[in-house]
């Protein structure tokens, strides 16, 4: 079938279609952004999203977006799908909540409030914590509800009268007694470990944090004095050798045995450190010898406890160099330090050679600066128990990912999972519960009163100044924004919830904790079912960044923008000149014009399109202009429906038989499409139903009139329906549904609160649909013939019926006349030699062609149409008949090929056909 998004034509060319109307007329017609503000505001004041009835309870989480964030198409994807959900839910009766609310976003948001007191010449330090912190208030009361507003223009209809913030003071509550029930349990405790340390923000960041990024470098051959001889060490980071605290070779590597056991010298600083062998180390690599600075190095750190090495940390929390390090070196930034004892070596000889090398480095996402592994004290979560824990309901089907291959990355991840490091060296954020007495004693509680209570202390106590990872509070989020620890009738009603809608790249970070917390705190999974959406890429399948400057915002294709505006953005703070004159030269190429509105309707429905089981979705601006022309298409054909005059009574014809078998099946697909979360299949059979079967059809039939039911009365019908159809496209394409259902029924109407249509409203008839669908094919094929033959549109033609088994020309007499433009029809048993023959199984008709087409130009329009084919199923031939195809090829490519043969080869047989006819005509 033609895809659902190629731009339609109407190919009865004898006839205006009523519904299609001029594109200016459309434009003053519908307009996206006056409705879509008019009811935005009117679903807010109405909170649609408020949670109704006794119905079935079905809850979905709104994943929390960052404080600091604003909507992209990731999120206008998620959204859309969450929102389909819940309004197809509420008109089944559901009781629905889509629970909204942001996370607090430590990092991001304490840096967005420190640039913009930096631009004051005001220092964070000069503030204080308390002050700080009530800065970010400040900020957020401010500029943290963009992303909120962003949603309320999409149509999300959740329930905002109960929004939710991560550092809201009931959840707040409900972090410092997950903190301190663990700890409680044992799971959580305090050590000295490495780390991913950001020098800029000087904190720990998590892993979801770290971009491992391609540099070119250098691989420095650094000689290490071993009694009256040298042994050559390879490092891409020769200022941490201040941290060595041994060298390691292979254990099998027959170079290097002897020396096994011996003391090397480390340059520099003249400290002794032992040779020893591990079988970790890859004697491949450079010299084969390598430098263990556990302090500094994540495999030297394993390596260095296996061996009960020392940990010399010579870094500060700013990068440079510390008191640990020679004199010579110290406070230096340690890039500097590397220049310079580069320097030193190759002056004191020990620089053996230098050599290019290219490897990944940790990068900070939010800084851009390099990571340091670093030795600190963090609290850390005990993780074993808890992971296997979750597993549990993994393996019993308790829990299930969709697509379903998800699952073993979540199961990956759980089956080798690491104890979590969760403070951050941040003021912003939940503040951990946990103080310290004079004697680096530590005690938890819920406040400093509550630890003195408990324990009888009266000394001085200070509260651990650290954060916890913004992760850890994300980890309650299905449970605490319902209001545990309390009992409340939210959390007995929405818990568990039954869905989330999430990305693949935080199934690790997010999922997993969700899964692993909810279990252990309510010995329930907080959902049943994990669907994972896929990763919008640009139109060319690159990831949309920033920095590749091909970023979309969902507000400029819902709104448009200018070409100017679109540059201006995706050039906005890109300093390199070649970067940003690739991306100015980009957005001409795939924006000339810029962007036109297409308001919020029609990006969901291409959303929604887009959203097939894959990893990867590549954007395609042609799919949302042909989404606005369906919103156009529903919005004119409810305008042709209201001018039709109005008629009492019911009709019961084949038609209207077929259609309600139509409505049924289409209603069922419908349902099982998105209970399989097939939204693309969904979003496909919307649009297919009511551009090609409603409009192109039914309501086309319903202007012809005959002796079962009278124009008016079919056009009644149809309005009747109209309002069903509307109803059930409602999920998808609120704003536009609405719209409609308020003109018709006045504006305090909500089509959100209608009843989806039953099944029963729309009896099934197989064999009425069987005649309907003999009818299309009828109309079609003469409709296909006057195409194929350049029949001129005014052209009235004669129908010659030789056999019609189920009676459609004398059944729908009226229909193929007004439909084919056929001005007699002839059962004479019989056809003219002029005529070109149409044949089903059960039909075969002919259609004069005598007097109406150019036999001489058409001759060699067919020819030449002919040898085309023929050339094409040349090249084809040629090509699957050669051993190496036949060999190599894929089956689908195999598959792929016949299947175009075949088409060829049916479409030259019917062009011969219709050859052999002008022939006759000639003569």
């Amino acid at each position: 079938m033609t895809e659902i998004y190629l731009l339609h034509l109407f190919i009865c060319k004898d006839r205006i279609n009523l519904i299609q109307m001029t594109e200016e007329m459309l434009t003053k017609t519908f307009d996206p952004k006056t409705i879509e503000t008019q009811l935005t505001a009117f679903w807010q004041d109405n909170n649609i999203g408020s949670p109704k009835g006794d119905g079935q309870p079905y809850c979905i989480m709104v994943p929390p977006p960052n404080v600091t964030g604003s909507l992209h198409l990731g999120h206008a994807l998620q959204h859309a799908i969450m929102d389909t959900l819940v309004r197809h839910k509420r008109s089944n009766g559901y009781q629905v909540l889509l629970q909204p609310g942001t996370d607090h976003a430590g990092i991001a948001t304490q840096m967005v409030v420190e640039r913009q007191l930096n631009a004051q010449n005001i220092r964070k330090s000069d503030l204080g914590r308390e002050a700080f912190i009530q800065k970010i208030w400040e900020w957020k009361a401010q500029s943290g509800g963009k992303i909120s507003e962003q949603m309320k223009q999409m149509g999300v209809s959740v329930d905002w009268d109960n929004e939710r913030f991560t550092m809201d003071p009931e959840f707040s509550k409900a972090v410092s007694h997950t903190f301190i029930q663990l700890y409680e349990q044992g799971y959580i405790y305090r050590g000295k470990r490495l780390v991913n340390w950001d020098t800029v923000l000087k904190t720990a960041v998590s892993d979801l944090e770290v971009i491992n990024e391609e540099r070119q470098g250098q691989i420095w051959y650094i000689k290490y004095p071993v009694g009256d001889t040298f042994i050559t060490v390879a490092t891409t980071r020769p200022e941490t050798l201040l941290g060595d605290m041994a060298i390691c070779v292979h254990p099998e590597d027959k170079r290097y045995q002897h020396l096994i056991g011996q003391q090397a010298t480390v340059p520099l600083c003249q400290r002794e450190i032992p040779i020893i062998a591990d079988d970790q180390v890859d004697p491949e690599f450079g010299t084969g010898c390598v430098k263990i600075t556990p302090a500094h190095d994540f495999n030297d750190y394993d390596i260095g406890k296996r061996h009960q090495l020392d940990m010399l940390n010579i870094l500060n929390d700013d990068g440079s160099l510390n008191h640990n390090c020679p004199s010579e070196y110290q406070n230096l930034d340690r890039f500097s330090a590397r220049k310079q004892m580069i320097k030193d070596l190759t002056s004191l000889g020990l620089m053996e050679k230098v050599e290019p090398h290219t490897s990944a480095v940790p990068i900070g996402d939010r800084t851009n600066t390099v990571l340091e592994p670093y030795l600190t004290d963090q609290w850390y979560i005990k993780m074993d128990a808890l992971a296997e824990a979750a597993l549990e309901d993994l393996n019993n089907g308790s829990l299930k990912f969709v697509p379903d291959n998800w699952k073993k990355n979540y199961q990956m991840w759980l089956d080798n999972i690491q104890d979590w490091c969760i403070s951050r060296q941040l003021w912003w954020g939940h503040q951990i519960p946990a103080f310290y007495d004079e004697n680096g004693n530590v005690y938890v509680g819920t406040s400093e009163e509550a630890v003195r209570k408990a324990h009888d202390i009266s000394g001085p106590l200070t509260q651990d100044n650290d954060v916890l990872d913004t992760w850890f509070s994300s980890a309650l989020w299905p449970f605490a924004t319902l209001g545990w620890p309390n009992n409340s009738s939210r959390l007995d009603t929405f818990y568990p919830n039954n869905l989330l809608v999430t990305g693949f790249d935080i199934i690790f970070f997010w999922v997993a904790r969700m899964c692993m917390f909810g279990k252990h705190f309510t010995q329930r999974m907080p959902f049943s079912t994990v669907y994972v959406t896929g990763l919008i890429r640009d139109e060319f399948g690159q990831k949309m960044s920033k920095s590749k400057g091909n970023v979309i915002d969902p507000t400029d294709l819902i709104e448009g923008a200018t070409l100017e505006d679109l540059i201006e953005k995706r050039t906005h703070g890109m300093m390199q000149p070649k970067m940003r004159d690739a991306a100015i030269k980009a957005t001409k190429k795939s924006f000339p014009e810029g962007i036109s509105p297409h308001g919020t309707d029609a990006l969901r429905l291409t959303l929604l399109a887009l959203s097939t089981h894959t990893k990867d979705i590549n954007f395609d601006l042609n799919k949302l202009r042909s989404s606005r022309n369906f919103c156009n298409k529903i919005w004119n054909a409810a305008r042709f429906l209201s001018q039709q005059d109005a008629a009492s009574g019911q009709v019961d014809t084949l038609i209207t038989q077929a259609l309600n078998h139509q409505v049924h099946q289409w209603i069922t697909g419908l349902e099982k499409h998105l209970n399989d979360y097939r939204f693309d299949r969904y979003a496909q059979a919307i649009y297919e139903f009511f551009w090609y079967d409603f409009c192109d059809w039914h309501l086309e039939i319903a202007k012809v009139s005959n002796e079962t039911a009278t124009n008016a009365e079919r056009m009644a019908h149809l309005n009747q329906l109209f309002d069903k159809i509307l109803i059930v496209m409602h999920p998808a394409l609120p704003f536009i549904t609405e719209a409609l259902w308020q003109d018709k029924h006045g504006s305090k109407a909500s089509i959100c609160s209608e009843s989806f249509p039953s099944l029963t409203e729309f009896p099934e008839n197989a064999a009425a649909f069987k005649q309907f669908n003999a009818l299309k094919t009828l109309v079609s094929g003469i409709r296909n013939i006057r195409s194929e033959l350049n029949i001129p549109p005014k052209a009235t033609l004669d129908l010659y019926c030789i056999k019609d088994e189920l009676k459609l020309t004398e059944t729908f007499m009226d229909e193929v006349k007004s439909l084919a433009g056929i001005e007699a029809i002839h059962n004479t048993g019989t056809m003219p030699k002029t005529c070109c023959a149409f044949v089903q199984s059960n039909l075969e008709i002919g259609i004069d062609l005598s007097g109406h087409i150019d036999v001489s130009q058409e001759h060699q329009r067919l020819l030449k149409k002919i040898a085309k084919l023929e050339q094409n199923l040349s090249k084809l031939v040629q090509k699957t008949s050669n051993p190496k195809y036949q060999e190599r090829a894929p089956e689908s490519l195999k598959k792929s090929d016949a299947s175009a043969m075949r088409a060829l080869e049916d479409e030259k047989t019917q062009l011969q056909a219709y050859l052999d006819i002008i022939s006759q005509l000639d003569t």
